[in-house]
C-alpha cells in the first residue's frame, strides 16, 4: 500500500483488514481527502492527524451489526459451554467427559448484562431472549418501551449495580478515549461475581475475581 499512498484520493478499509493510517501516512497523502470504513470503528485512523489535514473520516454504520451481534451470542455460548477444551480434546483424540463437564453451563437462568444498548446491543438482547435468560442493559438512553418488553430487558441507571448482578457482561461501546481500558482490575472489575464471563467486542476472557 505504501506506494500507492502518495496517489490516494479515498482509502477504504474494513474493521477485520484495517489500513493503519498513521500521522506519518497521512503526511505522504498529499491528494487524499475521504478515509471511509467499510463498517463501524476508526480507532485504526489517527483522528487527530486526519482533521488537521482537513480529511472526511467516515463509516457506514449499521453495515455489520447483525455479523457482530451473532459473534457475540456464539462467544457466550462458547464460553459457557466450555467448547474450546472439549474440542481440543477431540482434536487430540481424547475422551474425558468429566473434565469439560465440570466448567460447563447452561445459559439459562444466567443473568446477561450489555454495556451499551445500541444497534449491537439491542440485536444481541434479542437473540438472548429465546434462551431464557435474565437480561440487563446500562445505556446513557433507556430503550424503547416496545423494545424492553419484547426482549424482556430491564434498564440499569447503575453500572456498578448492574455488574454485581451479572454472570455474563458484553461491552458494546465504541473504542474511544473515554471507552478505553474502561475496564480494568481496579475499577469496575471489582463490582464483578467471583467468576464472570467478560464479553469485549470481538474479544473475550474469563475474569476471576479473587
Amino acid at each position: 500500500m505504501e506506494k500507492h499512498i502518495p496517489d490516494l484520493h479515498v482509502l477504504i478499509s474494513t474493521p477485520f483488514h484495517p489500513a493503519y493510517v498513521t500521522a506519518e501516512r497521512i503526511k505522504k497523502a498529499k491528494n487524499l481527502q475521504l478515509l471511509l470504513t467499510a463498517g463501524i470503528g476508526s480507532d485504526h485512523i489517527d483522528l487527530n492527524a486526519a482533521a488537521e489535514a482537513g480529511l472526511t473520516v467516515a463509516e457506514v454504520t449499521g453495515s455489520n451489526v447483525v455479523s457482530v451481534a451473532e459473534d457475540e451470542l456464539m462467544r457466550i455460548l462458547i464460553l459457557v459451554r466450555n467448547f474450546l477444551p472439549g474440542y481440543h480434546q477431540v482434536v487430540n483424540g481424547d475422551w474425558n467427559v468429566a473434565a469439560i463437564a465440570y466448567r460447563a453451563y447452561d445459559l439459562e437462568g444466567k443473568t446477561v448484562g450489555t454495556v451499551g444498548a445500541g444497534r449491537i446491543g439491542k440485536l444481541l438482547l434479542q437473540r438472548l431472549k429465546p434462551f431464557n435468560c435474565n437480561l440487563l442493559y446500562h445505556d446513557r438512553l433507556k430503550m424503547e418501551p416496545e423494545l424492553e418488553k419484547e426482549t424482556g430487558a430491564k434498564f440499569e441507571e447503575d453500572l456498578d449495580s448492574m455488574l454485581a448482578k451479572c454472570d455474563i457482561v458484553v461491552v458494546n461501546t465504541p473504542l474511544t478515549d473515554k471507552t478505553r481500558c474502561f475496564f480494568n482490575s481496579t475499577y469496575l472489575i471489582s463490582a464483578h461475581k467471583l467468576d464472570v464471563l467478560l464479553i469485549l467486542g470481538l474479544m473475550l476472557i474469563r475474569y476471576q475475581n479473587y
